[in-house]
């Protein structure tokens, strides 16, 4: 206890409190527990600022979207190839949108590439932008929030400064040998 105290003390670490051991164990543990979960999120390599956890709600939002393209492209006036080149992007987006967290440069190839393979259709351009908008949107949120998440996790003091003293006066009498 002593040592974690000690080494929250001196790396500047706050939410440890020595003096809740003697009152409350269990207490002590769970802000230490705390602490090094804070750390943890910010030393862990999976988390990438180019990619996103999005939540299992906005994940069905996004396969409701993709399931709304898959059925525009198959009523479109696309030939088969093109529709079976956009039916592959989709599947691939669905197991981006599926992983653990979600690769943002991935899903913004594959929603411009389906902007730019609709671009030609005139049955198809109705419904499918809004769809793209979904999916992006859906996206954006999880990641700002995400952001706002993490950015309430960090540690919100300033780092230790020695102060700029190049450009100050200096006064003789005031130096201690």
């Amino acid at each position: 206890m002593n040592t974690v105290s000690s080494a929250a003390e001196e790396l500047g670490v706050k939410g440890i409190d020595i003096s809740a051991v003697s009152e409350n164990f269990e207490n002590f543990m769970m802000s230490v527990t705390r602490v090094t979960t804070r750390l943890r999120l910010k030393a862990s390599s999976s988390f990438h600022a180019l990619s996103v956890a999005i939540p299992r709600v906005s994940k069905a939002k996004i396969i409701n979207q993709i399931e709304k393209l898959r059925k525009l492209i198959g009523e479109s006036d696309l030939t088969e190839k093109e529709k079976n080149r956009a039916n592959r992007e989709l599947d691939g987006l669905i197991q981006t949108v599926a992983a653990n967290r979600v690769d943002l440069g991935r899903v913004m190839a594959t929603v411009a590439f389906l902007s730019v393979a609709i671009g030609g259709t005139t049955s198809f351009l109705a419904d499918a932008p809004e769809a793209l908008i979904t999916i992006s949107a859906v996206i954006g949120e999880a990641k700002l929030a995400e952001e706002e998440e993490l950015r309430q996790i960090q540690a919100e003091e300033k780092p230790l400064a020695i102060p700029d003293m190049r450009n100050e006066e200096v006064n003789d009498d005031e130096i201690p040998f």
